[in-house]
């Protein structure tokens, strides 16, 4: 019911237009709509759509935020030069021009309304443990819930958490129950290729943009990955054909997970 979105080292070397975060632009192209937005007022930390999405900006991003009514928005086409228009509403977060090291963190509610947003907006559900380069982790303790979304391989992980550390970049959710502990692991990466970069250059050195659909091996068949992660403590695990255990004592349990297809891998673990 909560999607939380982290943006971590945004930086480019453009100075001459600002780089901005798109958190939501919506077309107020029927009256319902178009009524709707004319008399909506937002507090500047949440915001609601027609549909029942609601966002909560955190305090340190709400200084970034625009909140923009484009009645009407002009635009002149490619194919034609006659000027077209539309009406649309949006919110976006402004990192400012040429910026380094800039970052964000926003929540989506969907199926929500101003009363349950608000309450969240008090006491919002989840907390931010680590965000930063190697690492976004979130924690949501009312559902017993950790989400890893490891971009490198950190050597550390926050102290007391279940996961010590992982061999390679994935996703890694814990759900803690009563009795026992739900462990989910995925790899992203469809590792439909291996081998060397198959970027194409001009004579000038530069990148030549082509299509992921031409290249020879868009059509391969997904790859295995391996991904072995630690965790702290002993756990019992019925092993799958996906799933082994590697070391099992006191200190410390570690599994390996043979993925592919980007799918998300679930064990069951015991103390």
């Amino acid at each position: 019911g909560t999607i939380v979105c982290l943006g971590t080292d945004i930086e480019n070397l453009n100075d001459e237009y600002p780089t901005e975060t798109t958190v939501f632009q919506l077309a107020a192209t029927t009256p319902e709509t178009r009524r709707y937005w004319e008399a909506y007022q937002s507090d500047g930390q949440t915001y609601i759509d027609p549909n029942g999405v609601g966002y909560y900006i955190s305090k340190a991003s709400r200084p970034d935020a625009r909140y923009e009514k484009n009645f009407p928005q002009v635009t002149v086409g490619e194919r034609s030069t006659e000027p077209t228009s539309g009406d649309w509403i949006s919110l976006t977060l402004q990192h400012g021009k040429a910026p380094k090291g800039a970052s964000y963190e926003y929540a989506v509610l969907p199926h929500t309304d101003a009363a349950a947003l608000k309450a969240f907006a008090k006491k919002p559900t989840y907390k931010i443990l680590r965000q930063d380069r190697n690492a976004h982790i979130v924690s949501s303790p009312a559902d017993g819930l950790t989400s890893y979304v490891l971009f490198e391989t950190p050597q550390a992980l926050p102290d007391g958490g279940l996961l010590q550390k992982a061999d390679t970049s994935c996703l890694v959710m814990t759900r803690e129950y009563k009795d026992k502990l739900l462990l989910t692991v995925s790899q992203p990466d469809l590792a439909l290729y291996r081998g060397p970069s198959d970027e194409a250059f001009d004579k000038d050195g530069k990148r030549i943009e082509r299509s992921i659909y031409s290249r020879p091996w868009i059509k391969n068949v997904s790859g295995e990955i391996p991904v072995t992660i630690t965790l702290k403590g002993l756990w019992r695990v019925t092993e799958t054909p996906y799933c082994q255990v590697v070391v099992a004592d006191r200190k410390q349990t570690v599994l390996r997970f043979t993925c592919h297809d980007a799918v998300s891998l679930d064990v069951e673990l015991k103390r």
